[in-house]
């Protein structure tokens, strides 16, 4: 029967298998970090090599480097004094107040100071300096001091202070306090040096400034009369006032032009929109309103009341009537020639006031355009004043201190003091062998585990139990390890010799895990063992674990299911005709097409052939009932079925089996088609009972199987 209290369902998730080693099922794609971390214990061995290869390699680079002393003096870094002069001008307190710092320091990596403390080296220090680095074997080839010297020195600025620390590296510790006091002297000197000269160029930039700016401001005053000449200006003030008197009358003016025209646009838009409709213009009032026209639209209305009343007695022929209507369409001729002549008096209104206002807007502009050409000059005229007036302060300023503060310059505080000397170092600071070893190791743990990372990641192929366990999805009941290339009956009944072996104890160790399960979630008695793609050894391992089975004394039947690639016969060396196709071909009865005792508790169903149509025999009602009769003869039966991702046939046994047993064979099913078939056995609701990773290399299986005398089936070493 199928043991359906082997499906239970959790909150979203779903755990397939027996409850003591069952793995969760998900049909997520992303590797966890379990997954990798079961990778990384499986290649432990690339991450101890990595390491190795790191440790060996900083422990050659550190006792192959020259043991160097490094010698430390300091100094500490002052603020420049303000400029030269004490003036106050914003630009050159800026400068010295931002820069300094950024000055000093590049003074100190500068070519200039290494020629300096090259100057200071006497014949012997000069000739200690270059010995470590001659070559023997190139005698000719004599190192550049400079380069030496610019080499080994190192600055340092504390951090949250202005305390420069000072180091030189050497093979002689003595050389090295020597020649980092050098380069603090000369960093001193070379800064006392500068500040002269700073001092110095600043004095003679004022001066040649101050030059400067007066030639430019006496042109400023020429130009400045020579525009108040030309335009007969008594000063830029009176200019102001009469340009904003006058900007004020002709904007009133064209205030006053504008609503004129406002007021005779309206008449003359009604005027355009009237005759674009065809209407009589005397209607309007303004045009109704003139003398001629208001006479003639009241003769119009009496001849039109007139003829109204005649009407009522004469007909429309009557000379009365006749005389009336000529009259009135003279009184309306008239009315129109009036009406048009005070629409042209409008229209001439309306033109003559936009074209005074146009007139009044551009002098405005015009006006405009001149203030500002006189403020533009204003401002810069100011500008120069007080320009002038701060220029005249300056040069007072330079022309009575220059000669003092040139001869106070020598007196200055330095920006640069001495704070400590370097003393003669006792430790080797160079090379660090324990941080060296440290560093060689992490890097060598990095390489390992980038490497093994991009192996997972890289390889596609099934090989590992975590491979099994967390990408498939499905918990492993056992591992097979290599077997060497043997025959086929051999390799079919291996568990039946060499009691003992690591074959022997792997069925056995599978045979042990059902057996626990099954005292708490009931007997599996018909099993199937399939796998992914043919090759992977499900019928190795349907004819061992039949054979497990009958060792320890269960009655076991297998059946060759395969029905279109059959194997357990040949496997077995079992001449029969018998089998499952004789069955449903020819009638046969049940007990007939069973070979018996084909080993000790083995009886065997051969497929009896090959046929295309394996799948409707496979998933027919007598196929059923077939398995049901033997359940009542046999302990247990076992069902070698095709592979998975190769035809359907283990999909129409599954609901008709207890359990089954998916075999993966290492380093051959790829992972994702593994576990899609996978996914698809367990849509049955049959339980998987586990996984059994066949050929595992002893790579793989170390930490299952440790005993080395039993290598004889699982390498190919002696």
């Amino acid at each position: 029967m199928k043991n359906n209290n082997n499906l239970g369902i959790k909150s979203e998730e779903t755990y397939y298998g027996y409850q003591d080693y069952g793995t969760q099922y998900t049909s997520s794609n992303t590797q966890s970090l379990e997954y990798y971390l079961l990778i990384l214990r499986e290649k432990i061995w690339y991450l101890v090599a990595f390491l190795l290869i790191g440790l060996i390699a900083s422990i050659f680079y550190s006792f192959t480097r020259t043991e160097l002393f490094k010698a430390t003096a300091s100094v500490e870094l002052m603020q420049d004094d303000p400029n030269a002069l004490k003036v106050a001008d914003s630009q050159i307190d800026n400068l010295a107040g931002k820069s300094a710092l950024a000055t000093k320091l590049f003074n100190m990596h500068s070519s200039k100071l290494v020629r300096s403390v090259k100057e200071r080296l006497n014949k012997d220090q000069t000739q200690r300096l270059i010995a470590p680095y001659l070559d023997p074997e190139k005698p000719g080839l004599i190192p550049s001091e400079l380069s030496i010297l610019a080499k080994a020195r190192k600055f340092n600025l504390r951090k949250g202070t202005l305390i420069l620390d000072i180091s030189f590296q050497h093979p002689d510790n003595k050389l090295a306090a020597d020649i980092a006091n050098l380069f603090t002297t000369a960093l001193i000197d070379a800064d006392r040096k500068r500040l002269i000269e700073n001092s110095t160029i600043a004095a003679s930039g004022l001066m040649e400034e101050a030059r400067t700016t007066r030639i430019k401001w006496k042109q400023l005053l020429t130009e400045i009369a020579e525009y108040r000449k030309k335009h007969g200006l008594v000063s830029l003030e009176v200019s102001e006032d009469i340009d904003n008197a006058e900007f004020k009358s002709m904007n009133s003016n064209k205030i006053a032009k504008k609503i004129l025209l406002d007021e005779i646009k309206i008449n003359y838009d009604l005027i355009q929109s009237y005759k674009q409709e065809g209407n009589n213009l005397w209607e309007l009032g303004f045009i109704a309103n003139d003398g001629r026209v208001s006479t003639l639209i009241a003769s119009d209305q009496a001849i039109d009341i007139e003829i109204k009343t005649l009407s009522l007695r004469y007909k429309e022929k009557h000379p009365q009537m006749i005389r009336l209507l000529e009259q009135q369409n003279k009184t309306k001729e008239a009315l129109q020639v009036a009406a048009d002549a005070a629409v042209t008096v409008i229209e001439n209104d309306y033109r003559t006031a936009l074209s005074s206002y146009n007139t009044a807007n551009e002098r405005l502009k015009v006006k405009k355009q001149e203030m500002f050409d006189l403020e533009s000059a204003s401002v810069e005229y100011r500008q120069l004043l007080n320009r002038r007036d701060i220029i005249s302060k300056h040069l007072s300023l330079i022309e009575t201190r220059k000669n003092e503060e040139m001869t106070k310059v020598q007196l200055r505080r330095p920006a640069i003091l001495l704070s400590q000397n370097a003393a003669v170092p006792t430790v080797i600071f160079s090379p660090n062998h324990y941080m060296n070893m440290g560093v060689g190791t992490l890097i060598g743990l990095f390489l390992g585990f980038i490497t093994i990372t991009i192996m997972a990641l890289l390889d596609n192929a099934v090989k590992t139990h975590a491979d099994v366990e967390v990408f498939i999805g499905i918990s492993i009941i056992g591992m097979i390890p290599f077997v060497k290339k043997i025959g086929k009956t051999e390799k079919a009944t291996l568990v039946t010799k060499n009691v003992g072996n690591r074959v022997n104890e792997s069925f056995n160790s599978i045979y042990a895990s059902l057996k626990i399960s099954e005292s708490t979630l009931g007997f599996n008695k018909c099993l199937l063992i399939t796998s992914t793609i043919p090759g992977e050894g499900k019928s190795f391992v349907s004819t061992n674990m039949g054979f497990t089975f009958a060792k320890h004394g269960q009655k076991t039947l297998l059946i060759d299911a395969d029905l279109r690639l059959p194997n357990l016969a040949k496997s077995l060396d079992i001449k029969t005709t018998n089998g499952l196709l004789k069955f449903f071909e020819k009638n046969i009865s049940l007990d007939d097409i069973v070979d018996r005792e084909v080993y000790p508790n083995i009886d065997l169903i051969a497929s009896g052939g090959r046929t295309s149509n394996a799948s409707q025999i496979l998933c027919s009602r007598e196929f059923s009932e077939i398995l049901i009769y033997f359940r009542q003869f046999y302990d247990r039966i076992v069902i070698d079925a095709p592979p998975m991702a190769v035809v359907s046939d283990p999909l129409n046994i599954l609901p008709a089996v207890d359990g089954c047993f998916y075999v993966i064979q290492s380093g051959v099913a790829n992972k994702k088609v593994a576990r899609l078939q996978v996914s698809k056995a367990i849509s049955t609701n049959t339980p998987i009972l586990g996984a059994i990773l066949n050929q595992v290399s002893s790579g793989n299986s170390y930490y299952y199987y440790s005993d080395k005398q039993y290598g004889d089936y699982f390498d190919n070493k002696k």
